[in-house]
Order: structure tokens, then C-alpha cells, then sequence
């Protein structure tokens, strides 16, 4: 019996250090975010613009075509750094088939330079493309997405955006395999006041 009095002893003991420490743990955190600015953990976006494409197909495969593209995205803040889940539609019309894709893409980024305003950042996703040829038929393929880009915050709500993504599609064919790329330019805007607090 007082064996297990003891060893209950030491357990609450632990426990005490344990309490202590988080609690260490969470002032520190919450001085540090102070510091930095009071920052929220979760924000959104929602953003729109013109791609510069080639389609990678047919007779058009060297050729770039101008279309557009449109998203949003989900952010988990983590002092200067930004992890986000974001779904992004585009379409592409080209005189061999236009292309429209559906991409989620898990995107990391980092805030930096003056004001921090500048968030370079690298994306990839997984998605659903379709091919409208001119003829009717049509073809689908999943479709893998990854490329850089770059926001730059002109307000704290308004940002714009470039980036450049390189796809991977298969009709699952033989000599079916291709590759559309290009570069997006878009507006961006974030609701609330959630710009990593760097503005302040």
C-alpha cells in the first residue's frame, strides 16, 4: 500500500512538472505572437485572373493560349510561415481541344522582405482535367500539378499573384501522356484582417 501511495506520489509530481511546463510553453507562444503581431491561425482567400498556357496537344502543343483561372484558399498560419489547401479551376481553349482542370493543391509559403509583403511559394496538386476537342468527343485524365509562385501583399486585403505550374495528364492511351504548363496572374483577395500581421 504505500508502495502505490509512493508511486501515486510521483505521478502527481510529474504531472505538476508537466502543467508547468505547458504553461511555460503557451506564455512564451502567446508573448511571441504578441510580438509579432496578433495573428490569426485559421484564414481565406479567394482569387481570379488570366493564365498564359500551352497546351501541350495537337497542332497548339508549342503555342500559347490565353485563359483563365480562379480559387481560393484555406490557410493555417504559423508565424512567418502560411500552409494551405487550395482548390483552383482553370480553363484553356485551344484549336486542338481546350482543356479545363479542377486542382486541390496543398501550398506552403513564407512571408518576407519589407513589411513582409512578399510571400513566395511552392504548390502541388492532384486534380481532374477534361479535353473538349473540336470534333465533340471528348477525353478526361487525373491530372498532377506543381510549380512556384509568388503573392505580394498591396493591401491587407488585396494581394496579387504569380505563379507557374507544370501539369501531367494521361488519357490512358498509348502516346497519350502530356504536358500543359503556364503562368497564372491573378487578383487576390483575403477576407478579414489576416496578412500574417505584418502590417502592423
Amino acid at each position: 500500500m504505500e508502495r502505490r501511495v509512493k508511486n501515486l506520489s510521483s505521478y502527481r509530481g510529474w504531472n505538476v512538472v508537466l502543467l508547468l511546463i505547458a504553461f511555460g510553453w503557451m506564455g512564451q507562444s502567446a508573448k511571441a505572437q504578441a510580438g509579432y503581431g496578433a495573428t490569426r491561425t485559421l484564414s481565406l482567400s479567394a482569387f481570379g485572373g488570366a493564365t498564359i498556357y500551352q497546351p501541350d496537344l495537337g497542332s497548339d502543343y508549342k503555342q500559347n493560349k490565353v485563359g483563365y483561372a480562379f480559387g481560393g484558399g484555406l490557410t493555417y498560419h504559423l508565424g512567418s510561415l502560411g500552409f494551405s489547401l487550395e482548390p483552383r479551376y482553370g480553363h484553356v481553349p485551344s484549336n486542338s481541344g481546350s482543356e479545363t482542370y479542377f486542382l486541390g493543391n496543398l501550398k506552403v509559403e513564407k512571408a518576407m522582405g519589407p513589411g513582409h509583403r512578399f510571400h513566395p511559394y511552392s504548390l502541388a496538386g492532384i486534380g481532374y482535367g477534361s479535353i473538349s476537342h473540336p470534333a465533340g468527343h471528348g477525353d478526361n485524365s487525373i491530372v498532377y500539378g506543381i510549380g512556384p509562385g509568388l503573392d505580394f501583399d498591396v493591401t491587407p486585403h488585396i494581394a496579387v499573384k504569380g505563379d507557374f505550374i507544370y501539369q501531367f495528364w494521361n488519357l490512358g492511351t498509348p502516346h497519350s501522356t502530356f504536358n500543359p504548363h503556364g503562368y497564372t496572374v491573378a487578383v487576390v483577395y483575403r477576407f478579414g484582417d489576416n496578412r500574417f500581421g505584418h502590417h502592423r
